[in-house]
């Protein structure tokens, strides 16, 4: 089962050519079921009950999150991100960035349909020791999308630089030349997932909301424990850059932020070695 789970996330491909927002992938979807043969010939049959995933396509990117079901607790399983395209009902990706590097050696071929609200996919997967297993459903339910949605902040980015200043006083600033911080936003949800010095950081995200000029994002998913987190930022966009600035404050105080990122959905981007 775990070898089949650690794959899901490599499912959601998506072509390059596909007209931004218009697509009915590009979104956000949430797991509902998945059934299959594992590598072992073991037969899985789980529902959303036992794992929750989260994922956001765009018309070049996708990103997910995943937890599985702990005793009355979900906890952190995935995080992965990375380019799609179409071939016809195929879907071919190329995973960037990972929690754990055998999340970036596996191999899928995947057919795909939409159903309404569901998105369902089919096909094999290969794990990177060679292993074969079978996919026979895995069901998203699509995300119903806030209204209006920005469609300046919508998107893949990547960070060019960030800095702030801690509750204590001490500053801090860094470039993508050592911390990556990949991110996706759809009308619904952002996520992000970072890189420190070429090896996964951490991972986080859920919903926003926008007012005016602010943004204000909730952390619902996240890889390590964070608790009542809550941020207030300001935000503009010029071009293929979006600016944001603000507080921060956890359970160890309130911090400064100013990042700049870049907007990434139809250039390369920085990617790890595997």
């Amino acid at each position: 089962m775990k070898a089949l789970l650690l794959v899901t996330g490599l499912f959601l491909l998506l072509s390059a050519t596909l007209v931004a927002q218009k697509h009915p992938l590009v979104g956000t979807w949430e797991v509902v079921s998945i059934k299959g043969t594992d590598v072992d010939g073991t037969k899985i049959s789980l529902d959303g009950s036992q794992f929750k995933e989260t994922k956001i396509i765009t018309p070049t990117h996708y990103i997910l999150f995943t937890e599985r079901k702990q005793g009355d607790s979900l906890v952190f399983d995935k995080a992965i991100a990375g380019t799609v395209r179409l071939e016809g009902n195929k879907y071919i990706e190329t995973p960037m960035y990972y929690s754990d590097p055998a999340h970036g050696k596996g191999k899928t071929d995947f057919t795909f349909r939409v159903e309404g609200d569901k998105f369902i996919q089919s096909g094999t997967f290969t794990t990177p020791d060679g292993k074969t297993g079978k996919l026979d459903e895995l069901v998203f339910k699509k995300v119903k999308e806030a209204t209006p949605a920005n469609p300046q902040v919508v998107g893949a980015w990547n960070q060019l630089s960030s800095s702030g200043v801690m509750s204590n006083g001490d500053k801090w600033s860094h470039t993508n030349a050592t911390h990556i911080r990949f991110q996706i936003v759809s009308p619904s949800h952002w996520m992000v997932i970072r890189y420190k010095d070429n090896a996964f950081e951490n991972a986080m995200g859920g919903t926003y909301r926008l007012e005016g000029n602010k943004i204000y994002p909730n952390v619902e998913l996240s890889s390590y424990p964070l608790h009542n987190l809550k941020a207030e930022l300001t935000y503009r966009v010029e071009g293929n850059k979006m600016y944001w600035n603000g507080i921060v404050q956890d359970a160890n105080g309130k911090f400064s932020i100013d990042d700049v990122y870049e907007r990434v959905d139809s250039k390369a981007v920085k990617t790890v070695a595997r």
